[in-house]
């Protein structure tokens, strides 16, 4: 089986989330302390869309993208947060999901100094054959890996704003 690191594509334009550190901050998310519902005022050209993926400030996923997630690992659980676009009056529901944490990588990936940048991503085939959809563990930042199965079936519904990259597997 595949495996790719699933990011939002960066050629599309990415809510400007304000004051997200206030409402939900990086310990609370590593927790899962925060909120089942949150608001986040979020920054957002006019004509730029709401995109069915967000990585950053957290990994968020829309509904339809969600309901895929469901249907591939029903035993993830969510949190949801509303993205309110204030200056043009509109807003989009994200689904926060809680994936499992996988202490995975091979010997042979390259972290930067402080563990907060994978720059070269090997995993052990044997701790993540059986997995759909989980974070990368021994990793400062947020590093989402899905199955190839789960992601030819995200892209035949067309999901948007998602970008892949394949991860060598030893």
């Amino acid at each position: 089986m595949k495996f790719f690191l699933l990011d939002a594509d960066d050629r599309n334009e990415q809510p400007h989330f304000l004051d997200w550190y206030e409402q939900i901050n990086p310990m609370q998310y590593a927790s899962w302390t925060f909120p089942r519902l949150n608001s986040l005022a979020v920054s957002l050209s006019e004509d730029a869309d709401f995109m069915d993926i967000i990585s950053y400030p957290y990994f968020m996923l829309s509904k339809e993208f969600a309901n895929l997630v469901r249907m591939y690992d029903d035993t993830i659980q969510f949190k949801y947060a509303v993205a309110h676009d204030l200056k043009n009056k509109r807003h989009f529901i994200y689904s926060i999901p809680l994936i499992e944490v996988i202490d995975c990588l091979s010997p042979e990936s390259e972290l930067n100094r402080d563990s907060s940048v994978l720059r070269h991503v090997v995993l052990r085939r044997a701790t993540v054959r059986e997995h759909t959809l989980f974070k990368i563990g021994g990793v400062k930042n947020c590093y989402i890996v899905g199955s190839l199965e789960f992601l030819e079936s995200a892209f035949r519904r067309e999901v948007t704003g998602l970008r892949i990259r394949e991860i060598l597997l030893v």
